[in-house]
């Protein structure tokens, strides 16, 4: 960037252009970006008004700092390597001077550079849960040919209503404000079956009788494999014999009838709690429908929010066709790593890490 006086120097030569003015800098600078128009009379103006054309706030640094001193800083380190999930009030006390809240914050955050980060709150593993995510992991890793081959699927929860962050509900005023956003109790909602793979998604259906949104239920979910989405996998050119199908623990996955149906058409190509293959226990992160599918779904299908439930299931038949074959091959590569990192875990929890 020229010098501010060369740029003043240039003005008055150029008769007061600053088109010329950026021209002639370009001559003299080729390699350097030139100063906008507005910036040139920006700067002309302060040489007019001030004498000056340095940077005058360097001269007037306003108040000195009385909160955020070196001693200050020094303490608030000390504090936080020693108790990092303290909070700002309970360092503010233990400075126990004049200090302010805000300065204490300031401190944390523009001096040490440091982040409030969130601890995620997640279900306790138990050690044989560790064990199950381990030995899944390992057996997984070894069998390239069937992560590229299994139908992960599971079932969801759309209410019509969205979900509601009452964190992020706020109303800046200078008096409280007489309003309030009204929500049904209990609000309408869709429950959602698909199946995922590498080689595309089968889905969505829905759980209803009547045209009205049933529970989950083994007879329900068996009359689905049968009638949906065994069809829809037939459709697609693939056989039971050449494909994996997994499930999670839920009772109506793992009733007898439910199983025993599995069974006859999978063989042993199933992936389940109570089959020889055993899909490991509070495992979402480990499910491409969970750590991708359900909140991707979500995040289009209220944007913008349905206002009745046939618009709702219309919108996620829609976003769901939307999916490439690309992303799916991207979300079975994502289960991979996810592999990989349950082992680098010992079996521990992944998504803190992800």
């Amino acid at each position: 960037m020229a010098e501010n006086a060369e740029i003043v120097k240039l003005f008055y030569e150029e008769n007061k252009s600053p088109s010329l003015v950026r021209q002639r800098l370009m001559e003299i600078h080729p390699y350097i970006k030139a100063p906008s128009r507005k910036k040139i009379y920006r700067i002309v103006k302060k040489f007019e008004c001030y004498g000056a054309v340095n940077d005058r706030r360097h001269e007037n640094q306003g108040r000195p700092r009385s909160g955020r001193t070196e001693e200050n800083i020094t303490k608030v380190r000390e504090i936080i390597e020693e108790t990092p999930r303290k909070s700002v009030r309970g360092v503010l006390k233990d400075i126990s001077n004049d200090t302010s809240m805000s300065s204490v914050y300031r401190i944390l955050k523009f001096d040490l550079k440091l982040h409030p980060y969130k601890i995620s709150v997640m279900q306790s593993l138990k050690d044989t849960d560790i064990g199950s995510r381990l030995a899944f992991a390992r057996w997984m890793l070894t069998k390239e040919d069937v992560i590229d081959s299994v139908w992960f699927s599971d079932e969801a929860h759309f209410n019509l209503c969205g979900h509601v962050n009452k964190q992020n509900m706020r109303f800046w005023g200078s008096n409280k404000p007489d309003v309030y956003d009204e929500r049904p109790l209990h609000s309408e909602k869709v429950t959602v079956w698909a199946a995922f793979s590498s080689k595309g998604v089968i889905g969505p259906f829905f759980y209803e009788e009547a045209g009205e949104t049933a529970t989950v239920t083994s007879d329900r979910y068996l009359r689905l494999l049968r009638t949906k989405f065994l069809p829809a996998l037939t459709r697609r050119g693939e056989t039971p014999e050449t494909c994996w199908f997994q499930q999670d623990g839920a009772a109506p996955h793992t009733a007898n009838v439910v199983l025993n149906w599995l069974t006859e058409t999978f063989g042993e190509n199933l992936i389940s709690l109570k089959t020889d293959t055993k899909w490991p226990p509070h495992s979402p992160d480990l499910s491409p429908l969970d750590f991708f599918l359900w909140g991707y779904l979500k995040d289009k299908v209220y944007s913008p929010k349905p206002t009745t439930v046939f618009e709702m299931k219309h919108a996620i038949r829609r976003e769901m066709k939307k999916i490439s074959a690309d992303t799916c091959h991207n979300v079975i590569n994502s289960f991979r790593r996810r592999l990989q990192l349950v082992v680098q875990k010992r079996g521990g929890h992944l998504e803190h890490i992800l």
